[in-house]
Order: C-alpha cells, then sequence, then structure tokens
C-alpha cells in the first residue's frame, strides 16, 4: 500500500474538523492565493513561475528551475531547486 505523508498543518485542521471542505491533503498543500503567484519570481533568473501540482512545486520557465513547496509554502531558495531538463 502506498504510504501518504501529509503535512502537520493539514492533519491539525483535519483533526479539528476545519480542512477546507471537499480538499484532499494534496489540493490544500498547494493552496496558495493566486495574488501571491502573480507576485513571485524566481530567484535566479526573476522571470515568474509556474504552480505544478504534482509534486507540489513552482516551475520558472525561463531557466528551468524546480522550487518545491513544502507544508503549503513554496521554498524559494537556488540551493533547494532542481533543475528539469526541457
Amino acid at each position: 500500500m502506498e504510504e501518504r505523508r501529509f503535512s502537520a498543518a493539514w492533519l491539525e485542521l483535519h483533526q479539528a474538523g476545519l480542512a477546507p471542505v471537499g480538499a484532499s491533503a494534496l489540493e490544500w498543500e498547494i493552496m496558495i492565493p493566486q495574488d501571491l503567484l502573480d507576485i513571485l519570481v524566481c530567484p535566479a533568473c526573476k522571470k515568474a513561475l509556474v504552480l505544478n501540482k504534482n509534486p507540489p512545486s513552482l516551475k520558472c520557465g525561463e531557466c528551468h528551475r524546480v522550487y518545491p513547496i513544502q507544508d503549503g509554502i513554496p521554498v524559494l531558495l537556488i540551493d533547494a531547486a532542481t533543475i528539469e531538463t526541457a
């Protein structure tokens, strides 16, 4: 059976009955407001980032760096990014 990891924040909200209705843990993990997405840029090249849902991450279309999203928080550190080919 596949093991799924949920963020501590989501589990706490879920147990309290406060998790967003109909939102899975994955959907909740990547609930980043659009106004925030509109201003986030790649720390390396300063170009716009695109939200990826699986795995939760932000990808730069210019330099192809992929920044992880951990516990619903984008980790915009160049050292934390991976570089996708293509």
